[in-house]
């Protein structure tokens, strides 16, 4: 079985169906390339942000 890594994780997300799915995802979620591949394909996620990022 093959592990889905960070570098992984956009290339994988086009595999899923996501259309009405909650994603819950890391840090790595927040580049813009994976958060836009989960909203696009009908899911919303959630995105745990340290205290230290006050604009988010």
């Amino acid at each position: 079985m093959r592990r889905i890594t960070d570098i992984d994780s956009p290339e994988f997300l086009k595999w899923l169906d996501l259309n009405d799915s909650i994603v819950t995802i890391d840090a790595i979620g927040a580049q813009y390339e994976i958060a836009d591949k989960i909203v696009s394909k009908g899911g919303v996620y959630v995105l745990p942000v340290k205290l230290n990022q006050p604009s988010l």
